[in-house]
Formats: C-alpha cells, sequence, structure tokens
C-alpha cells in the first residue's frame, strides 16, 4: 500500500517510471516510511540492494528530482538539497 501511494506521489510531481531515480526514489521513501533516516546511508543501502555504487544512485535520483514538479528554493548547502528534497517529497506522502 505504501509503494502505490509513494509511486503515484511520483507520477502527480511528473516523474514517470522510465527514469532510473523513480525506482531508487520509491525505494528510499519506502525505508523512510519504516523510520530510516534520509542520509548518504540511504543511497548506500538502496545501492546495494540494487546491485549498484551509490554514486550511481545519488546521480539517478538528482536527476530524476530535476524532472520534478517541486519548489525550486530549498536552503542550505548544495549537498544538503537532495535530501531536503527528498524529505519534502516523504512529507507528502
Amino acid at each position: 500500500m505504501m509503494r502505490e501511494k509513494i509511486e503515484e506521489l511520483l507520477w502527480s510531481k511528473g516523474l514517470t517510471p522510465n527514469y532510473r531515480g523513480f525506482l531508487y526514489l520509491t525505494d528510499i521513501l519506502e525505508l523512510a516510511g519504516q523510520g530510516r533516516p534520509i542520509d548518504r546511508n540511504m543511497l548506500s543501502a538502496v545501492a546495494q540492494a540494487h546491485g549498484v555504487t551509490p554514486p550511481s544512485v545519488h546521480q539517478a535520483v538528482t536527476l530524476a528530482l530535476q524532472c520534478m514538479d517541486l519548489p525550486r528554493t530549498f536552503p542550505g548547502p548544495s549537498k544538503e538539497r537532495l535530501y531536503q528534497k527528498i524529505n519534502f517529497l516523504y512529507r507528502q506522502l
């Protein structure tokens, strides 16, 4: 049920399953729903689950988030913006 809700949210924000980041974001948001913090370790866990490197997950998620209809302003250092955007999406569930 949680996964369906996540996929609906991603679709509503303009992200479709043909992006690699769709699957990674779905997994990240699902893990966040289980109480895990949205951070570097979560990206590593998703990378390990898919048999890819954490930088490739980071890149795919970054590209996916750029394609989505999200607010343009997130304060703080650029390294933190990825996690802020994911948190923003999680709060919408």
